[in-house]
């Protein structure tokens, strides 16, 4: 298995897209996806003598590449699926403060919004890291998905 590319968010644009310190002399293509990293790693300890036996990191949102220069890339946030359980899948929609003005009242909750905003504030120095992985779970039964809806 190859070494993920990773590189760091170097600009935030008005649209919510991102401009990532890596492009195409890097290895970075069109589609390919990117975790942007909290910058607080989860630490893990030991239950019995507390000592810190690793750690992992924790990704805020995921975005894909749209477009790619020799040395940058500009990526937009990507909507995410999870498998709940056999049967069922969670799809987090990435939403901006306009497109949420436009739902209507109930859909977003306040507390969606201030965890949102809290926890994936995307800014200039963020760790990014290439995912690798399965995006789309294989055989997704529509019908089954619910939709969480998230800054």
């Amino acid at each position: 298995m190859s070494t993920p590319i990773r590189g760091k968010v170097a600009y935030v644009l008005n649209n919510g897209d991102i401009v990532i310190n890596v492009g195409a002399a890097h290895g970075v293509h069109r589609g390919m996806y990117f975790d942007v990293l909290d910058d607080r790693n989860l630490e893990i300890r030991d239950p019995d003598t507390q000592e810190v036996i690793g750690s992992l990191e924790i990704s805020k949102i995921k975005v894909e590449v749209i477009d790619i220069q020799e040395k940058i890339s500009v990526a937009t946030p990507h909507l995410s699926v999870e498998r709940r359980t056999e049967d069922s899948y969670r799809v987090s929609i990435p939403l901006g403060p306009f497109a949420r003005s436009l739902m209507p009242p109930g859909w977003v909750t306040e507390e969606a919004i201030s965890r949102s905003k809290k926890d994936n504030n995307v800014g200039i120095g963020d760790s990014v890291v290439q995912f690798i992985g399965e995006i789309y779970p294989d055989n997704i039964d529509r019908e089954q998905i619910t939709v969480d809806i998230e800054e």
